[in-house]
């Protein structure tokens, strides 16, 4: 078996610590975060018919905060070395499994595509709350002529596709998740080598735990435009799958075009296709509709609960468990200090459907202040008198309906 030098968290961050003291001085340097906090109260989940013994509970509450902490240190414009660090205290209303009443609205750090990493949570599990902590970047950056070289954890995304991308495999959020500003940083070697003044080659290799083969990735990623459309092509291995990707964003008319396309094949072999339009219908209102298809996925509810340990969903970026959707979104910018968006998911083989209604309010320069909705509809989960003890109607059917608040301040 391959395997890559594996070091501990300690030796890793002393690593890094001295390579970056070997090439950056006290020339210029920033520190910068957030604080942001998000209350959430959640329906009852319920079971149709479902005998009395089984009542599921009451409405759930929770608070989920964090703080991130970003720490630059620049060497004029050849080098750079970059932390950033969250903890996420989050306090629930009932002494529940609290990644399953966190569920998909937070981005619960993980060691996916991770070289190594210290543990996901701050002391210990209490019945209501949990401190989860996230070492999200470490790296430095070094400029030469040829190109920009990036060793450490780092933000890496492809594709062209607004949404959902076909070719980003590498820890996308799910739609659901309220805090999507920074993505889930992994843990890379990786060089941009521009061709020209459109074009870029982007090339690397993604570590995984303990560096073993089986949990890591390579990637070239080909950059460039052509008559005004942005062209990408993708080429990559991971976790014993190879993926081809190809992606286009252009103009038709006064419309805003992209498609892209990926084919996974290895253990598992599907293929995904994300294509759409957006429009501009004023300066204060945007609309766009997206088109989602993941072989992936399947057409039948039954089969949902086996998803979940197909390597397309462990290690291949996949969490829409059907195979067919449709994607509508539309904002309104209402004044400078206001804007309100909308945006629907709908599974066009279950006919269930995701809707999100949110609105902002900035009421400084640092300072924001949301508020939104998510509903769903479908078909509910049934209880069921033999094992698992219910059935999935729909995707998104048996989700209760959630609101929340947040405040938002940057430093």
């Amino acid at each position: 078996m391959v395997r890559f030098t594996s070091l501990g968290p300690v030796s890793l961050c002393l690593l890094l610590i001295s390579f970056s003291q070997t090439i950056l001085a006290d020339d210029d340097w920033s520190v910068r975060g957030y604080l942001k906090s998000f209350a959430l109260a959640q329906d009852a989940l319920e079971l149709n018919n479902a005998p009395p013994e089984l009542d599921t509970g009451d409405r759930l509450y929770q608070s989920q905060n964090s703080l991130r902490l970003m720490f630059a240190y620049f060497h004029g414009d050849s080098a750079a070395f970059e932390i950033h660090y969250e903890v996420s205290p989050i306090y629930y209303s009932s002494p529940v499994e609290q990644d399953v009443l966190a569920g998909s609205t937070f981005a619960i750090p993980a060691n996916s595509y991770r070289l190594t990493e210290p543990s996901a949570t701050l002391g210990s599990r209490q019945d209501k709350s949990v401190i989860y902590q996230n070492l999200d970047r470490f790296n430095v950056q070094v400029n030469f002529r040829s190109g920009d070289l990036t060793i450490g954890r780092q933000a890496i995304s492809f594709g062209s596709a607004r949404i959902i991308s076909p070719s980003d495999v590498f820890l996308p959020f799910d739609e659901k998740t309220l805090n999507q500003e920074y993505r889930i940083g992994v843990d890379a070697i990786r060089f941009q080598k521009p061709l020209n003044d459109l074009s870029e080659l982007d090339m690397g290799v993604i570590l995984g735990m303990d560096g073993t083969s089986e949990n890591s990735a390579v990637f070239v990623q080909a950059l460039t435009n052509r008559s005004g459309a942005d062209i990408s092509g993708t080429l990559m291995r991971y976790s014993r799958q190879n993926l081809i990707g190809a992606g286009i964003q252009s103009a038709i008319g006064d419309f805003g075009f992209w498609l892209e396309a990926a084919y996974v094949w290895g253990d598992a072999q599907y293929t995904r296709l994300s294509t759409g339009l957006d429009y501009a219908f004023s300066d204060a209102v945007y609309g766009m509709i997206a088109y989602h298809f993941s072989e992936a996925g399947t057409t039948s509810p039954e089969e949902y609960l086996s998803l979940a340990n197909e390597i397309a969903f462990q290690r291949g970026g996949v969490f829409l468990l059907g195979q067919n959707y449709l994607i509508p979104v539309i904002s309104w910018v209402a004044s400078p200090l206001v804007s309100v968006s909308a945006q629907a998911l709908i599974n066009l083989n279950d006919s269930s459907a995701f809707l999100s209604l949110s609105g902002e309010y900035s009421a400084s320069a640092n300072l924001y202040l949301n508020a939104g909705i998510y509903l769903f509809a479908g078909d509910r989960i049934e209880f069921s008198p033999t094992p698992p003890g219910f059935t999935i109607g729909s995707e998104y059917g048996g989700s209760p309906t959630l609101a929340f608040m947040s405040l938002k301040y940057y430093f």
